[in-house]
């Protein structure tokens, strides 16, 4: 089950079901994004929430929602969104908010996770009881304080951290999973071979290293996989790669911990209940 991709706009959203079949891929969790059109060109129109909707009711059991919060009001931190993210999160359409882009190293425009906006979107998904998907590269930021206390000061909240809970090492991993029982770490940067040596996750055959498989097995309630593409390109030309180099790696667990890794925390944290 993918737990992290994205759409922007040009692509045939029908095509994902495709993908999915050819990669034996059961349920899919997009998210829209629209800040910087790359590689769609500036005149494609950009997916909209609504046709994401159309979609998921198109194929109910296989497609998720997640209330996309990478797009331009969000990057110029504009209050006046708070109103739609309230009705959106009511709908019952969605099944996360998010990826909620903070701190992320190559971000032009950082959101501190101090933010009163940012500070609303936990307690809008508290309300509604939404899990909140966080983009923060937690290693070597300098808020990476503040995020730890949004966290404690919503410790009710589902958070599921992207990217190997931001890039933290497996023994930081521990700690965090000890203080925050509801913290949940994807792992959608996995399958990219310009991040291996970055994260140390997987060696270059994309088989565990010793210290993550040992987190992992550790904890594997605790992590979620997904492919994390966004543009129809992407999707052509890496999807089948990205799938595969997940199953590898998941290999090489027991088959207890890579069942629940590969697909029954995606259906626990986000049920279509």
């Amino acid at each position: 089950s993918d737990s992290h991709s994205h759409v922007k706009g040009g692509m045939k959203l029908g095509n994902i079901i495709k993908l999915m079949d050819k990669n034996n891929v059961d349920a899919i969790l997009i998210m829209r994004r629209d800040n910087a059109r790359i590689n769609i060109g500036r005149n494609t129109p950009l997916t909209t929430n609504t046709e994401l909707i159309e979609f998921r009711k198109l194929y109910p059991k296989r497609i998720r929602i997640g209330l996309g919060m990478q797009i331009e009001p969000w990057y110029s931190q504009d209050q006046t969104i708070i109103p739609k993210i309230r009705k959106q999160a009511a709908s019952g359409n969605f099944k996360l908010i998010g990826e909620t882009t903070l701190h992320g190293g190559h971000e032009k425009r950082p959101v501190p996770p101090s933010s009163p906006l940012f500070k609303e979107i936990l307690r809008i998904a508290s309300k509604h009881k939404l899990p909140v998907l966080i983009h923060h590269f937690h290693t070597g930021s300098d808020d990476a304080g503040q995020l730890l206390e949004a966290f404690r000061a919503n410790s009710n909240l589902t958070i599921i951290w992207a990217h190997m809970c931001g890039f933290s090492k497996p023994d930081r991993i521990r700690e965090l999973f000890r203080e925050f029982p509801r913290l949940y770490c994807d792992l959608a940067w996995l399958p990219k071979k310009k991040r291996i040596a970055e994260t140390g996750i997987v060696d270059m055959n994309f088989n565990f290293t010793p210290r993550w498989k040992n987190l992992i097995e550790s904890y594997p309630d605790r992590f979620l996989v997904g492919a994390d593409l966004t543009t129809k390109y992407q999707y052509g030309g890496e999807y089948t790669n990205s799938i595969t180099r997940i199953r590898k790696a998941l290999g090489g667990l027991s088959p207890e911990a890579a069942r629940k890794v590969a697909t029954e925390n995606f259906h626990r944290i986000l049920s279509n209940k």
